[in-house]
């Protein structure tokens, strides 16, 4: 599987450039690769679409609520994770913390819940764009103005 650094697109091994921006696609890792599992099952109200990106404690996914078309960003935690409570309890409280905050530069939860195999989930709201760390990769270091105006309301 490869992936696009911009937009975090998952592709097949096949392509080189991303459909969605005709960024050249980077080779994931191996280990990346079993989340793509959950793509195109059902996760609560919604349909996982798409891998958006996978890390050390889970994988990100783009669901679809196949009756209304809204779109969120769900993460669900690794198996390994999921049989280690201290991580889940830390997951959940993270959710609970951030919507407790709620404030217009952190993200919205939506819902937190378990899949039938036990691993834990979170639903949020999708934010479409680049990642600081996709922007960073493309253009560089930020100019300090424009690091102070993203973390200012």
């Amino acid at each position: 599987m490869r992936q696009c650094p911009r937009c975090s697109i998952i592709a097949d091994d096949a392509a080189t450039y991303c459909p969605h921006d005709g960024t050249l696609l980077d080779a994931l890792p191996a280990a990346s690769s079993p989340a793509e599992e959950l793509v195109g099952q059902e996760v609560g109200h919604y349909r996982i679409t798409m891998l958006l990106g996978a890390g050390g404690m889970g994988a990100v996914y783009l669901g679809v609520h196949p009756g209304i078309g809204s779109r969120v960003a769900i993460k669900v935690l690794h198996p390994d994770m999921a049989r280690d409570r201290e991580a889940v309890r830390r997951f959940f409280a993270e959710a609970r913390a951030v919507n407790l905050i709620r404030h217009e530069n952190i993200i919205n939860i939506i819902d937190l819940a378990e899949l039938s195999d036990g691993r834990s989930y979170i639903v949020m709201e999708f934010l479409e764009g680049d990642s600081l760390g996709a922007r960073l990769r493309a253009h560089g270091p930020l100019a300090p103005l424009d690091a102070i105006g993203l973390m200012l309301p």
